[in-house]
């Protein structure tokens, strides 16, 4: 199967912090959707952590020949996460970590 950057971005590596994809839908419709099912705050800022793992992911795997891994994905979001969190400000940053924490 081709792979297209629909499939990257909305492959497996979403069930873990629980995003839910309709993929019937149109791309900004779906967003949309996948927010409100979230239900829980910083959507964008997991969404966004998230796609750029996978696509370091895809990159481990094209320029070094290392094989996509969830388990090593999941630490690197993690991992990501936690080091993104120091750019919010202080009174956002006591409501990131424990979303972080639930996830794990």
């Amino acid at each position: 199967m081709d792979e297209t950057a629909f499939h990257l971005f909305l492959s497996y590596f979403w069930q873990f912090p629980g995003i839910d994809w309709e993929i019937s839908m149109d791309f900004f419709q779906m967003m949309v959707n996948a927010e409100q099912q979230f239900q829980r705050p910083f959507f964008m800022e997991i969404f966004i952590i998230g796609d750029w793992q996978i696509w370091k992911q895809r990159n481990n795997f094209i320029f070094y020949r290392g094989g996509p891994c969830y388990n090593n994905w999941k630490q690197c979001f993690l991992e990501e996460a936690q080091l993104q969190s120091f750019r919010f400000c202080h009174s956002k940053r006591p409501n990131f970590l424990p979303l972080l924490t639930d996830l794990a």
